[in-house]
């Protein structure tokens, strides 16, 4: 018995008890070349001075894989499909990583979990930009919260971080179809070399008992986004004694972005967006720029404008035609990353325009983010 199989075995334990629910259980791990290595039981500890305490009694399997109790099966949310019956493979195109989703759960705050979502888009963006395709570490805590929503990858160590931005997708494109609710999952490969089961995971909700005004995370990126505020739509030009509303911020900062030459500028500020449209517009973005990093193309310059829409929020972000001042796919990367903080942050989901500059050359770049 190894370190790896060990591994292995947490993982294919929780995908079993994901599918089937959570009950006492004997097992015995097997290796196709040696037989048995191992064996355990999961079970309900009653005390150790009990006689009984070391029998379990296991509770029967479902007859049909997947089976779901149907109070968990909900009704559809408004403009929304009836929820799939479990088990349910997700996108039903070809793709690389298919999600299984085994469970579902109680509908869940749209605005915080796609917050969970950007923040885990951003953080495979970072690394991807920096560091290429590489394998997830098997150290690394895959886990986002915001709100009342959290986010929990569980991950075997072949799993790659082009690997997780296809799960982040196929999740955010479930949801957008069947509604935002909790919901347990596997996702799987079907890579020659890396074929099978890569990892599993849930969408879930947190106790309101235990929130408070700071968002946490263990993943080393994590946004803390404020709830939209409906009084910054004051032009910077207003009277602040005459009413109680919040100015924008100023409109002449320029905003270097860590570990880089570029810097942010932001100004014309308007009309607040719809949290929930921007997260999206942002997570379409995220993953266009994330395919092209994974196709090799980080020192590539941008040709054309790039324009995404959902619902009331439009992003578009335009190179400039000069040829000495290119905007490279690796510092849009760079850049979008500047961007979300802003308007998730000081910006409270602000339309503005804003400029992409890098320092000893100038402006590279501009774009808007607007209610249409």
């Amino acid at each position: 018995m190894t370190y790896g199989i060990l591994a292995d075995f947490f993982i294919g334990i929780e995908t079993f008890q994901l599918s089937y629910n959570y009950f006492e259980v004997h097992f015995e791990i097997i290796l196709q070349a040696t037989g048995i290595i191992g064996s355990g039981d999961i079970s309900r500890f009653i005390g150790s001075t009990s006689a009984n305490n070391n029998s379990i009694t296991a509770a029967p399997l479902p007859e049909t894989e997947g089976t779901i109790s149907p109070a968990l099966i909900l009704p559809p949310a408004a403009g929304k499909i009836q929820l799939p019956a479990p088990p349910f493979i997700w996108p039903q195109n070809d793709t690389p990583v298919k999600i299984t989703f085994t469970a579902y759960g109680i509908r869940l705050n749209e605005t915080d979990i796609l917050t969970c979502y950007v923040a885990a888009a951003n953080y495979v963006l970072q690394t991807i930009q920096v560091h290429g395709d590489i394998q997830i570490a098997p150290n690394v805590i895959l886990h986002w919260t915001h709100g009342t929503a959290s986010l929990t990858v569980q991950h075997r160590p072949r799993m790659r971080f082009g690997d997780l931005s296809d799960v982040v997708a196929a999740l955010e494109s479930f949801q957008s179809r069947y509604g935002f609710t909790e919901a347990a999952f596997y996702f799987s490969s079907d890579d020659d070399q890396r074929g099978g089961i890569l990892g599993a995971g849930s969408v879930g909700s947190r106790n309101a008992e235990v929130l408070n005004s700071t968002t946490t995370s263990s993943n080393p990126w994590m946004l803390s986004i404020p709830k939209a505020n409906a009084t910054a739509t004051v032009p910077p030009n207003s009277d602040p004694t005459t009413n109680d509303m919040t100015l924008p911020p100023d409109p002449t900062t320029i905003r270097p972005l860590p570990d880089s030459r570029l810097y942010l500028t932001f100004t014309h500020y308007g009309r607040v967006l719809p949290p929930e449209d921007l997260l999206q517009a942002w997570l379409l973005l995220t993953q266009r720029v994330t395919t092209e990093l994974l196709r090799g193309k980080r020192d590539d310059t941008m040709l054309e404008a790039l324009d995404v829409k959902y619902r009331h929020a439009l992003m578009v972000v335009s190179p400039t035609e000069e040829t000495e001042k290119m905007m490279t796919w690796g510092k849009l990367a760079v850049a979008l990353q500047g961007i979300t903080k802003f308007l998730s942050g000081e910006g409270a989901w602000l339309s503005c325009d804003f400029i992409v500059g890098e320092y000893g050359r100038g402006m590279i770049g501009n774009g808007f983010v607007m209610y249409v």
